[in-house]
């Protein structure tokens, strides 16, 4: 997979190859990343990024074979024969720091706005939860206040059927008394 960022992609290369920050054969990293042309033009491309690098500070190189002079003893040096000798200064990973620290803070960023996202869609679904219930909650106290009311007719009839039961009671009791004194 080739970076999106080749400078970058050449110093990750170049401090994973050296553990110590020492001189590192580059010609893998550079086959492979600048596919071969016509007339060598790759060659002209490879020499244009290695000098950028080397002038920007990001490396040293110690050697260079088959960039800048792609012809030797009368024949031209073969594409995979081609070697570069570097290795990764201080500046050069400072310049890899900053572009952990910039991957680290878009990954924070996108992280948060993630966990925002997470929480306004949980919080508009307990929401939705509460509302519901607070629906259903509504619907039994509707139907106990309906329970109620209907409870209390039921309690007046009685009252008022008690009261009568009460009353014809007595007159049946005025009845019989009157009938047993004639």
């Amino acid at each position: 997979m080739k970076p999106q960022k080749l400078e970058i992609g050449l110093l990750k290369y170049i401090k994973s190859s050296s553990n110590t920050y020492g001189y590192v054969e580059l010609r893998d990293f550079l086959l492979y990343n600048f596919p071969q042309k016509s007339d060598m033009a790759e060659r002209i491309e490879i020499k244009r990024f290695l000098k950028f690098l080397e002038g920007g500070e990001y490396i040293e190189i110690k050697s260079k074979r088959g960039i800048s002079i792609i012809v030797e003893a009368g024949r031209a040096v073969p594409r995979n024969e081609i070697s570069v000798i570097a290795k990764i200064t201080p500046k050069g990973l400072e310049l890899l720091e900053r572009e952990k620290n910039n991957f680290l803070n878009k990954f924070g960023i996108i992280s948060a706005f993630g966990l925002g996202v997470l929480s306004l869609a949980y919080s508009y679904f307990e929401s939705k939860k509460s509302e519901d219930l607070e629906l259903k909650i509504n619907k039994y106290l509707n139907d106990i206040s309906v329970i109620e009311s209907k409870l209390k007719e039921q309690n007046e009839l009685s009252k008022a059927n008690r009261k009568k039961i009460l009353y014809l009671k007595k007159q049946i009791d005025v009845t019989i008394k009157s009938e047993e004194n004639k």
